[in-house]
């Protein structure tokens, strides 16, 4: 429906054959719009593609953190050879889009803070790591919790960088706010009262 600009999908009562309109999914509308443009480039297959090329980019963007910081790069494999992995990696879910998004967040994250970069690189390099951290909420809440100890001890040690890395998070929360209201009606509820969710 997404892909049709519709966010709804018409439903009819079995019992009263009354027509209505409800939201199927009630998690953050960042999965939709992958999926969306799997769709449009290659149909249905294409949009089957989406997390696997999704996984791959987890355990590419992890080998090059790790390499980044002189580690060895064999454990990233590991991402892509975890069970719950393999099986995730094969359903339109956000499991694998939030492992690519929270890799390349970390990735630009050291890079800006930890790296010899010219100060205009690391500059921009913060601020796409804010960007990502916060656009990290589109596909999962939980994404924050990884990302959000390091950039709020970045802006309370008031690193260099930390200004951009702030802004460029506060501009990708406000894009998953944005998006709940427009959908849900609620900038920050996207779940039924009753689950445990936001």
């Amino acid at each position: 429906n997404l892909a049709g600009g519709r966010i709804g999908t018409p439903v009819i009562d079995p019992v009263t054959g009354a027509d209505s309109v409800r939201i199927p999914d009630e998690y953050p509308l960042g999965t939709a719009p992958l999926l969306a443009i799997g769709l449009m480039i290659g149909g249905v297959a294409g949009a089957w593609w989406i997390p696997p090329i999704a996984w791959a980019a987890a355990v590419l963007l992890t080998g090059l953190l790790l390499r980044r910081q002189g580690l060895p790069v064999l454990p990233a494999a590991l991402i892509g050879l975890f069970l719950p992995a393999l099986f995730a990696g094969r359903l339109l879910m956000s499991d694998a889009p939030s492992a690519a998004i929270v890799a390349g967040a970390l990735l630009c994250f050291f890079a800006a803070f930890e790296g010899s970069a010219a100060p205009d690189r690391r500059m921009a390099l913060a601020f796409v790591a804010g960007l990502l951290a916060g656009l990290s909420t589109m596909f999962r809440e939980t994404n924050a919790l990884v990302l959000a100890p390091l950039c709020a001890g970045a802006v309370i040690r008031r690193e260099r960088p930390a200004w951009p890395l702030f802004w460029g998070g506060l501009i990708g929360v406000a894009v998953r706010l944005l998006t709940s209201q427009l959908a849900f009606g609620s900038a920050l509820g996207t779940r039924a009262a009753w689950s445990w969710g936001l």
